[in-house]
């Protein structure tokens, strides 16, 4: 028998509180799993970055940089490639290749803090006292031994808050390390961290963009949500497949893909506190969502 257990919605993420729902743990663990759902952008990108990676090393590897506003799924893209390229290891077990590297931006330009974060992202011993230098010899030596043949950096806009030289000692940095181990480097960022790049003509001409959409109303925005639920053990009344409710999702979630994925969630929960695993028109119209860009144009307001 499933084991029970009280699922509050939380005021907090953009949804009133209800009374307190049972739902079973494996119903809760179906909603909050992380799946890919394959849509055109997504495959776009991901094929681009394919390509990226199929390329012999070079004195001048191809570079790219991931764009999108916040919550568009620019991440989910890039782990979804690293998925596809997951450390193996040797016959004898006694070696692990790591094609693909991820990597997140320190809160800061800090470059001895990347280096370090590089090295445990491989599993790699990183001494407390490991001085930046010493980071970046074991770098050149251990991820040719490895096999790393990409690096992704996530949230680089990290690095915006430094100063000009502290920026710049830290791109600088990225284009040492693509340059030495002959491999690309995917850097993924907002908007403001395209700015950043694009002001530099040596790091622009790099660091190509890769844009990624916010998604429109209509019929591929339609699909991608019916497959989301229903990969997610529920089902759809027609009710829920109208255009008139694509549309309410897009306006909600201004078309960004992980408030969409949120909203999705809280309409799951809200069903099943109803006793189905079949959403409804009524449960969407009921629901308060507040979506991430809301919640800071909000807080812009009273700056």
């Amino acid at each position: 028998m499933a084991r029970l257990i009280k699922v509050e919605e939380v005021a907090s993420e953009g949804v009133n509180k209800n009374r307190p729902s049972i739902i079973s743990a494996e119903q809760r663990d179906a909603i909050r799993r992380d799946r890919w759902i394959e849509y055109a952008a997504a495959s776009k990108i991901l094929a681009l970055l394919e390509n990226i990676f199929d390329q012999p090393k070079s004195i001048r590897p191809p570079c790219a940089m991931i764009v999108g506003e916040t919550n568009t799924g620019k991440t989910s893209i890039a782990r979804e490639f690293q998925h596809r390229h997951t450390p193996q290891r040797s016959a004898d077990e006694t070696d692990t290749k790591h094609p693909v590297v991820f990597v997140e931006t320190p809160p800061g330009p800090f470059l001895g803090e990347f280096y370090g974060g590089l090295l445990r992202a491989v599993n790699a011993a990183v001494p407390e006292t490991l001085s930046r230098q010493r980071a970046e010899t074991q770098i050149l030596n251990l991820f040719p031994a490895i096999g790393v043949r990409m690096i992704f950096v996530d949230e680089i806009h990290n690095i915006l808050p430094g100063s000009r030289d502290q920026r710049t000692i830290f791109l600088n940095g990225l284009k040492f390390l693509t340059n030495s181990l002959q491999i690309p480097i995917v850097v993924i960022g907002t908007r403001q961290a395209e700015s950043a790049f694009q002001t530099d003509q040596q790091f622009g001409s790099r660091f190509e963009p890769v844009r990624v959409p916010i998604w429109q109303p209509g019929e591929h925005y339609g699909k991608f949500i019916q497959t989301y639920v229903t990969s997610s053990g529920f089902d759809m009344d027609k009710s829920f497949k109208t255009k008139r409710i694509t549309e309410s999702i897009q306006s909600r979630t201004k078309g960004r893909t992980g408030d969409t994925l949120k909203l999705l969630r809280y309409a799951m929960y809200r069903s099943l506190g109803n006793g189905t695993n079949c959403l409804h028109a009524s449960i969407l119209d009921e629901m308060e969502f507040v979506s991430v860009h809301a919640r800071r144009a909000k807080a812009n307001e009273t700056l």
